[in-house]
């Protein structure tokens, strides 16, 4: 029945089809499926990942030049486009948005004193959306996974108000797949420690700090524009939120007495909430810069009278994280 609602696929790298499926009913899953091969996929992949691309990390020329040809794609497909100026190309504004490593300051204070956390070792931070400074300075708690959920809440019996909340990246196994996915995610997670009346958000992962910025910093720097200029992420928009490395997570739970290992196992058996001994003295200074790219976007439209009105979104990203460290 492939073709019978009209098939919307943007961003699509992974999911183009091909030339001689288009526009033709597949009869069962077998035949559609003897389609997708080895040969036709992989002149795709060498192209989008060839070292000219620079890695098409959003925003650059290397990012652009992949949209141009998947819109290519697209078109040699018969796709109808649905981008800008009748083409398949439909930009989106961003800003992207990056902690000062020399503008960062984490003050850990415990009974035995100030301890001052290294940047980009023992922790990185979520850059702000809007400001371009942020200060806080409140006591911590822990909140295991810090979510709130039909049947689970990790914030039951303990007062965040004013506090920075830790909590454990992930969530927690009690729940459901589908629903551990959405209410374990950082954005949801974070929005959830705001509503307790947090001041900050402390993740906590088990990584080093270079792994951590290497991994995160890309991912959460982009925010899209609205109409009037507003950046919104899928993460923190505003605020304090930092991430705790492996060396970071350690220092900050010796505080309380407690190691990793044995916050999980008691995690494993319900919420295990409880106040750390513990402030902390925040500091970051942010800079901001606006930029665009390209969603790439076409219809397949459908053949059923009745369906052709309901419409089926397939999407993909075709950007990457740029040009890294070499690894070996």
């Amino acid at each position: 029945m492939r073709g019978a609602w009209p098939l919307m696929i943007a961003l699509s790298v992974h999911g183009a089809l091909a030339p001689a499926a288009v526009g033709q009913p597949a009869k069962g899953a077998d035949p559609l499926l003897g389609r997708i091969t080895a040969d036709w996929i992989a002149p795709h992949i060498r192209f989008l990942s060839d070292p000219l691309l620079e890695g098409r990390e959003t925003g650059t020329r290397g990012a652009e030049l992949a949209a141009r040809y998947v819109a290519s794609v697209f078109e040699n497909l018969g796709l109808r486009p649905l981008g800008r100026d009748n083409g398949f190309l439909a930009p989106v504004p961003l800003r992207y948005s990056e902690a000062k490593a020399d503008g960062a300051s984490l003050i850990l204070t415990t009974a035995a004193g100030p301890h001052p956390l290294e940047y980009g070792v023992d922790y990185i931070i979520h850059a702000d959306k809007a400001r371009d400074r942020v200060e806080a300075t409140g006591p911590v708690a822990f909140v295991g996974w810090g979510v709130t959920a039909p049947g689970y809440d990790d914030y039951a019996g303990i007062d965040v108000r004013g506090k920075f909340v830790a909590m454990l990246f992930g969530g927690p196994a009690a729940l459901p797949p589908d629903e551990r996915g959405y209410f374990a995610g950082l954005a949801e997670k974070e929005r959830n420690a705001m509503a307790h009346g947090a001041k900050g958000v402390i993740t906590l992962f088990p990584a080093p700090g270079p792994l951590l910025t290497d991994k995160f910093g890309q991912l959460e720097g982009f925010g899209w524009l609205d109409e009037s200029g507003v950046a919104h992420s899928l993460f923190f928009e505003s605020g304090a939120a930092i991430r705790l490395s492996d060396r970071g997570t350690t220092q900050l739970l010796a505080a309380a007495g407690r190691t990793l290992a044995e916050l999980v196992a008691a995690l494993s058996k319900g919420p295990a909430s409880f106040p750390i001994d513990a402030t902390l003295v925040f500091r970051s200074e942010f800079t901001h810069r606006t930029t665009a790219s390209p969603n790439v976007v076409g219809l397949l439209p459908g053949s059923d009278p009745k369906l052709k009105d309901e419409y089926l979104v397939y999407s993909a990203h075709l950007d990457h994280v740029g040009i890294g460290t070499p690894v070996d």
